[in-house]
């Protein structure tokens, strides 16, 4: 099973939740060698993108796949049913209904979860057990969430901060009450931040990736100066707003990867070719695969009007026409 999300289960020490495409939550334990199995969607689109557990060490669990929405279980009543009960839905009633959270995330008591969304923004929504449905407490804006899958993450002991990654190859730290700005780490990638770790302990770490092959680490300076929204960040900012909702979008991945290439050494007309020439490649592959399967076509046929039945036998790589061979009664026809 292929994992698109994992996250600890404080309720269990040294395990591990993890969630995949196929619509499975496992729960692995670092001291046993076979995983447990939790709970499976079987209806619908049974894609889970990502998953959090209660930090405070109770049973939530909070799982997003398809939609604007995220869904609660309870672990100890998914492990006991066939079909995993759900317990609320919190639903991000501002956010475009295609969209789906990339990456979801609990607080640090577990009375609200944070969702970044796909081509979208980052939503912080309630969960009460005393509600079938969320309520959007806040949203922030400034990061792009459209070429890559982003993570969002709380950061400090009490969750005063929120941080995501962003198409801009910026990191955007908002305040969680506020939702302003509170700092934008600048150039943490060439082109993208795809992953956001904060320090498991509280202390005031960040680990960030995306593109190139490296993590970098963070920490607060008291030497900077104040933060400020400066002309050069107010156009990133502008330009970083969903897809579907502006009709000058940034430049996509490819183009920033080629904008860097260009301003290097690297021969870009070169890699255009090679590119060009792997097109070219695989559309004679595809030919000659679609000229392969129409002698298969003929090949059927023709088995299936001398047997009568339509029932294919061994036959050589290189189709004969029966009625040539000798004795075959064609030459006195």
């Amino acid at each position: 099973m292929r994992a698109h999300g994992l996250c600890r289960a404080p309720a269990w020490p040294g395990c591990v939740f993890s969630c995949g495409g196929q619509g499975t939550v496992m729960l692995f334990d670092v001291r046993a060698r076979s995983a447990e199995h939790i709970m499976s969607f079987t209806s619908g689109r049974s894609i889970i993108n990502s998953i959090s557990a209660d930090p405070t060490g109770g049973y939530s669990l909070a799982v997003s796949g398809s939609g604007p929405f995220v869904n609660i279980f309870d672990v100890r009543m998914a492990r006991e049913a066939d079909e995993a009960p759900r317990l609320r839905t919190l639903v991000v009633a501002d956010a475009d209904p295609t969209a789906e959270p990339t990456c979801i995330e609990y607080n640090w008591n577990g009375t609200s979860v944070v969702a970044t969304l796909n081509d979208d923004y980052a939503y912080l929504l309630a969960d009460r057990d005393d509600t079938a449905a969320a309520v959007t407490l806040r949203r922030y804006t400034g990061a792009r969430n459209s070429e890559t899958v982003k993570s969002i993450a709380f950061l400090g002991d009490r969750s005063q901060y929120i941080v995501s990654g962003s198409d801009c190859g910026n990191a955007m730290v908002w305040e969680t009450k506020s939702a302003e700005l509170a700092s934008v780490l600048r150039h943490a990638d060439r082109y993208v931040i795809n992953a956001i770790a904060p320090h498991p302990s509280g202390y005031p770490l960040l680990a960030t990736a995306g593109i190139e092959d490296n993590v970098k680490l963070w920490c607060p300076d008291l030497d900077q100066p104040r933060f400020t929204i400066d002309p050069e960040l107010e156009s990133v900012l502008s330009r970083n707003v969903p897809r579907s909702m502006s009709s000058s979008s940034m430049p996509s991945l490819y183009e920033q990867m080629f904008e860097f290439l260009s301003a290097t050494d690297f021969d870009v007309n070169l890699l255009q070719t090679l590119l060009d020439q792997e097109d070219n490649e695989d559309e004679d592959e595809a030919g000659v695969e679609g000229e392969a399967g129409d002698e298969d076509e003929v090949d059927d046929s023709s088995s299936g009007g001398a047997g009568g039945d339509g029932a294919s036998s061994d036959y050589s790589e290189e189709y004969v026409d029966p009625r040539t061979l000798p004795g075959s009664g064609s030459e006195n026809r």
